[in-house]
């Protein structure tokens, strides 16, 4: 039930994870380190938020991924894990910041009389993403159907709603609007 589009960024972002997981180990190897600092960010993931701005030493960091279903750095987890040496390399977030990552992710946004976290307002930004491209195909298949004018009408001003949507949505979040996840082949202006 996953698009094409999705299911290529998907891959691709996986193996770009795996790929960096791989040179820092190798980097963590090199240097001699013993330890794992796992890099911090806004509207976090409730599964990782907990983590984030930590550091690990090499022990713990491996228990850590092995408890978690999502090991850090993986399936479109926002977290990279960077080697260092304990005791010598100092945390990069303060105990402050991780704290005020988490408070703004917790306050969120409301929007249409409902609550969202940060994180929940990025995921329903994914969601009205994916709606535009399910929205872009009905068109396109509207457009082979030429004897159902109607259809394509309705298809294309179901398109417009969604757009406005995501674009009032994403600006009362304070998103960015990443037009690149909604592309489609065969989509747009006609050569």
């Amino acid at each position: 039930r996953t698009s094409l589009e999705a299911a290529v960024r998907r891959n691709v972002m996986g193996g770009l994870g795996l790929m960096q997981e791989r040179i820092s180990r190798q980097n963590h190897d090199d240097l001699g380190c013993d330890g794992w600092e796992i890099s911090a960010h806004m509207a976090s993931a409730p599964d990782h938020e907990p983590f984030q701005g930590r550091q690990f030493s090499d022990a713990a960091y491996e228990k850590l991924n092995a408890s978690l279903v999502r090991r850090i750095g993986t399936l479109n987890c926002g977290h990279l894990a960077s080697p260092i040496i304990l005791g010598v390399n100092a945390p990069q977030y303060t105990r402050e910041e991780l704290e005020k990552f988490r408070k703004d992710n917790q306050n969120g946004i409301d929007y249409n009389g409902r609550h969202y976290t940060m994180y929940e307002a990025t995921q329903r930004q994914r969601q009205l993403e994916r709606a535009i491209r399910k929205q872009k195909r009905r068109i396109l298949m509207a457009e082979q159907n030429p004897d159902d004018p109607k259809r394509l009408q309705n298809a294309r001003i179901r398109y417009q709603v969604l757009n406005q949507e995501y674009r009032r949505f994403s600006n009362a979040a304070g998103l960015r609007l990443q037009h690149e996840r909604m592309e489609m082949t065969g989509f747009g202006p006609k050569q």
